[in-house]
Order: structure tokens, then sequence, then C-alpha cells
């Protein structure tokens, strides 16, 4: 670590307080965002409330405002929902400093500080504004990551603070890893953020190096990245970043009102419904069933990266649109929405399911047409050798943008009454039914998948067989990865799930080795 001369004078002269950090990170998002801005001001009187001088928003604006497009099913919000989405901007808009655990009265927040909430709340925005370079050979200031907007996210949805266990080198190098989530042409500008310090700190670090050009009165250049390190260090130091964690209920609400919004379903919703989605959820991000769970960082990342990428999409298109008008070429497209069929919620493809299903397809396939290509249940068995050979050939797609086929099987244990739901997204498949890469890396190839009682998806393998058929039908390998297989009569769903192997569909860690056999209830089958 080196030394500047420059810092202590600006020290001295009150330069490198929070309060004036802040103000400068202020102008450096107004210069990058002056369109949004405007916007964003005209947008925020129609739902302020004014007290003295000052427009604010409280929470009754913010209700209103997410309310205002919302279809008729939003009802089925808790309120605690509005309360838990105020206090996550109330961070953002104090971030780097808003070091308090999220836990206390919403308050009120001005147009300024929706402004920068907003500005840190969108995935890509403060990535792509904010500055990377060199100083010389080094790099100094940091390229922002994918991974930093999701922890932000995470930060202000913490509300329990107390020591958990974990690997500190495992999660140092998990943490090198995320920083390099950048886009290609900032590849060159990336750096670790957890050292000896971890994220929270060196958020801050980053904060101050982004914004000292407004402190120099000669452009003699900028100081090293690693000389503000001792003034991080004397500012309010933040709650380690592994100290935090989102209890299981802030985080339902926010899966509740993500299973209503995230798309435009015509069918009718049920309460019930949502509440056993949300359910399923949860025990994925929590890796566990218990009440009492919480979610860590680490399995927050984990869940949202690989189980349910698009869970909070409403949620970011919701305050797109105060920065850009819907449907201008400025807006965002990754959280446009699409109208969906109509869905009935007798149907195992339900619109809620629908929804929980699309927080991992995002917009892979196009459900505006989704017909029931083959449907069974227990009381209607058909011949062995008929209803798999009618199944397989259901199953066969064709190499189209948009052909896909999604099947749903849900059964229960013998003498149990806990029902389980597990299913096939099967798309672009060889003519030996084998897996291919996908020319667009950001669509989905064939997968399995569970949607109750724990949501889970177990990706494929390119090269690999998707699913055969001879006295039944097969997904993978049983004792290898991820597998189900159906009986040939369609009486039966085994279903095993084993760490070992290198099988088909990949399995998911946490959840260890175990095995299920299902007794049938029904069977149904979509695609375009």
């Amino acid at each position: 670590m080196g030394f500047d001369p420059r810092i202590p004078k600006w020290e001295e002269l009150g330069l490198l307080s929070p309060s004036s950090i802040a103000s400068r990170l202020h102008k450096e998002i107004i210069g990058r965002c002056l369109k949004e801005d405007t916007r964003l001001r005209s947008q925020f009187l129609l739902y302020s409330v004014k007290k003295g001088n000052t427009q604010y928003w409280n929470e009754s604006s913010l209700k209103n405002f997410l309310t205002v497009d919302s279809i008729e099913n939003i009802a089925h919000h808790s309120n605690v929902v509005y309360s838990v989405i105020f206090l996550l901007l109330r961070y953002l808009s104090e971030f780097p400093f808003g070091t308090k655990l999220n836990t206390s009265d919403p308050g009120l927040i001005t147009s300024e500080e929706l402004l920068r909430a907003v500005f840190w709340l969108l995935p890509g925005k403060a990535e792509r504004a904010l500055g990377a370079g060199c100083l010389g050979a080094a790099v100094n200031v940091r390229a922002r990551s994918a991974a930093d907007q999701r922890r932000l996210l995470f930060e202000g949805l913490a509300d329990v603070e107390r020591d958990f266990a974990f690997n500190e080198a495992e999660e140092k190098k998990i943490a090198s890893e995320k920083a390099k989530e950048v886009h290609e042409f900032r590849e060159d500008f990336t750096l670790p953020n957890y050292d000896e310090e971890d994220e929270r700190y060196h958020d801050i670090l980053d904060v101050i190096t982004y914004t000292q050009d407004e402190m120099q009165e000669e452009r003699i250049g900028p100081c090293d990245r690693d000389d503000w390190r001792h003034i991080v260090s004397k500012l309010n130091k933040p709650t380690p970043l592994r100290r935090l964690a989102i209890s299981r209920d802030r985080l339902k609400v926010l899966f509740e009102f993500g299973l209503v919004s995230h798309l435009t379903c015509l069918g009718e919703i049920e309460a019930a419904q949502i509440e056993r989605s949300a359910e399923s959820l949860l025990n994925t991000f929590c890796q566990s069933t218990s009440p009492h769970s919480v979610v860590t960082w680490q399995k927050f990342d984990d869940a949202l990266t690989k189980k349910a990428a698009s869970i909070f999409t409403s949620l970011y298109r919701a305050f797109d649109k105060l920065f850009h008008e819907t449907g201008s070429y400025e807006a965002n497209y990754d959280f446009l929405v699409y109208d969906q069929p109509m869905l009935s919620c007798d149907d195992l493809l339900s619109p809620v399911v629908l929804n929980q299903l699309t927080f991992v397809l995002a917009t892979t396939p196009s459900f505006d047409t989704a017909p029931i290509l083959y449907q069974t249940n227990a009381s209607q068995r058909v011949s062995a050798l008929g209803a798999i050979t009618k199944l397989e050939d259901s199953l066969k797609t064709i190499s189209r943008d948009y052909d896909f086929r999604m099947l749903l099987i849900s059964g229960h244990k013998k003498l149990e009454n806990e029902t389980f739901i597990f299913g096939a997204f099967v798309k672009d498949l060889a003519d030996s039914f084998t897996v291919v890469e996908l020319e667009d890396k950001r669509r989905e190839r064939t997968f399995l998948f569970q949607v109750s009682p724990t949501h889970d998806v177990f990706r494929s393998q390119v090269g690999k067989t998707a699913f055969a058929a001879d006295d039944g039908l097969s997904f993978g390998t049983s004792g290898s990865g991820f597998s189900m297989r159906l009986e040939s009569d369609l009486s039966k769903l085994h279903v095993c799930h084993k760490l070992a192997g290198d099988g088909v569909y990949q399995p998911t860690t946490w959840r260890g080795d175990w095995e299920l056999e299902l007794e049938v209830d029904r069977i149904e089958l979509r695609g375009d």
C-alpha cells in the first residue's frame, strides 16, 4: 500500500466524510442518468405526498405505484410486501453507507433517493454506467459485476444478523469468480473484492475511487485504489456480509408478489396455490423446509442464479418504468411481460405453476399457445403399450425456435397425502433424442424439474440422451445424477437423486442422495 499526500488534505477539508462521498456519488449518478432522472421526477410526482415544502413517497405511494397497472389478482399480495420493498429502496438509496440492519420503519423517500435506489436495483444499470480502468498496469477502478447487483438486492432484503458458519477460503474463491461476471469489454478491469475485508468494505472503496475526480484541483491523476483503504477503515464499518441473512417470512411475501405479477396470466389464481409455490421456492432458497430457516448470501445467490433467475423480473420491470416509458427503445426488454394462455387452476400447468416455471425459463419458450397434447389420470388407465407409445410420440419436437414440450407428473407416496410434482422441459433434441447445444446461450435446453414440495431444476448435459422408451419412459439413468422413470402403465413414477456419477441430468448438491416411489395421480403434456 502506498501513500498519496493529497488524501490527508482532503480528509482535513471534510471531503472524505460519508455525506461528502455520498454527495459526489449522487452527482455521478445524475450525470449518467439525465434522461432517467427527468422521467423519474415526473412519475414520482404522480404518487408523492407533501411534507413541508418537499415531496416524498411513503409506503402508500409505493403501493399505488406498484398496483396501477397490475392485474386484478394483485389482491392476493400481502400488504407486508410493500414494507419490504420500501425498506429495500431505502437501503439502496443510502448505498454504500446504509449499514444498519434493514428492519426499521420505512419512513419517507425523496425523488433523489429513489433515483439512487433504482440505479442500484436494476440489473446492468450501475454495471454499465460506472467507470472501470487502470492506473499504469494495475486495475484502479474495479468493474462492477452482475453479482454485485444481486448482492445489493440481498443486503437490502436482509433482516437477520448473527454468526453463520462458513469456510473463508472457499468464500473468497467463490467471490473472486463472481467478480468476473462482467461484459467482455470490461474483463480486463476486474478485481477480487473479498481479501482481508469483504465485499461491503470494497463497495465503499469502489465508490471513493469512482468519485475522486471532483476533489482534484489539478488534473495530476487519480490516487491509487489501495491508498484509500485506511480512509475506508475509519468510516462506519458495515456488518460483514456473511453475518447477514433474510428471514423465510420476508422472502415469502416477495415470492408471492412475483408469482402473481410476473406474467399476465389470464386464468384465475387461487391463494392456496400461490402459497404452495412460494413455499416450494423458499425450500430451495433456504435449502431447508424448516419454518425457522433463513437465507444466507451464498444460498440466495446459488438459488437465484441456478434455480430461479427471473424471480425478481416483475420487480425490476416495475421500477424500470420510472426510468423508461414501457415499449420505448430505451426500455430493458429483459423485463417485458408477455400475455399467456387461458389456464385453469385445475390444470397441472396452472397460472401459478406456469409463473413458477418461467422463473427458470425466462423467455425461452412462448406460451401464447400451449395446448394439451396428452393427459391422463389415475382413473383413466390405458393399455401399457399404447400409453408409452403415445406419450413418447407426443414428446418429440422439431428444431424450431419456439417448439417445446412441457411434461408434468403429479403423484404421492403410498398411504400419504403430500403431493409431489415433477416434470420435463424438452426442446431442440436431435433425431436420436440427444441433447444439443443451443446457439443462443441465454435460452434453456432440455431439463428436468420439480415443482413441489421443493422447487428444483436438473439441467441436461449436451450429447446425452434426454429420454428413452422401452417398457417404460426413462429420463436419465437411475443411480447417476437425477433421473425419473414412468412405469409402462403410467401408474408409478420412480425418482432417483444421486450425487455420484456422470448422469444426463445434474443433481443439486445440497439435497444429497434420495429416492421416491410415487403413485401417479395425473400426467399432463403441453407443447407449441
